[in-house]
């Protein structure tokens, strides 16, 4: 039996101009598609690699590491509140994948990679209000963020004009997906997710490892 299962709810559209543009740009080919269904069955890419090690601090200032991957799905993105649109996208998609989904072993961590501007109080207005398994975490300094991302392999640069104070982040798009066990088992790529292939890729991976709603292995 599936632990993810995926609830009804009543989806809210977009306006009609935002659809005639993401059907452009995936007639032009704009938008990443190689997230498709591919020959293990999988939405996203499979792999099998051990989180890496780090150490950083959750808004609240309690120190968070790869132990605290352990025991449940989690889905681990790089992202900063500036950002223009990719990275509210990814957290759009993380609160519809929480908000269709039963259960309480899944959680849903985002790495800042802006540690100048997204303080813990900007992250926790940010954050606060989509669920207690969401989880922002913050680094002492830039080179401590950007060690963490690029043993993601999720490397970025700040971007800042000569002429100018203010800054960008170059990163690129990718979402993973870490199991109980702290290995990450699948990465997403591109700025246009389908949740409900993600849920469906949750399930797999749950009915192989027969995980029980409390985390545990359980016999069919």
């Amino acid at each position: 039996m599936s632990v993810f299962v995926a609830k009804r709810h009543r989806i809210v559209t977009v306006p009609n101009l935002f659809l005639v543009s993401v059907f452009v740009a995936l007639i032009i080919g704009l938008i990443p598609t190689v997230n498709r269904i591919n020959s293990q069955g999988y939405y996203g890419m499979p792999i099998n690699l051990n989180a890496p090690r780090f150490s950083l601090h959750d808004a609240n200032g309690t120190a968070f590491t790869p132990d605290d991957l352990l025991g449940r799905y989690t889905f681990v993105v790089f992202g900063f509140i500036n950002c223009e649109n990719v990275c509210h996208n990814y957290v759009g998609l993380l609160e519809l994948i929480s908000r269709n989904v039963s259960g309480d072993n899944a959680q849903f961590v985002y790495m800042a990679m802006d540690v100048e501007r997204d303080t813990p109080y900007e992250l926790r207005q940010y954050f606060d209000s989509r669920g207690e398994n969401f989880v922002s975490l913050n680094a002492r300094s830039l080179a401590t963020m950007q060690s963490v991302a690029s043993r993601f392999n999720a490397g970025y640069r700040v971007a800042k004009p000569a002429d100018s104070v203010d800054y960008t982040i170059e990163h690129p798009s990718r979402l993973y997906l870490v199991d109980p066990e702290g290995v990450i088992r699948i990465v997403y790529t591109g700025a246009f997710l389908e949740y409900k292939e993600i849920i469906k890729d949750l399930n797999n991976l749950s009915h192989q490892q027969n995980l029980t709603k409390n985390g545990a292995f359980n016999e069919t």
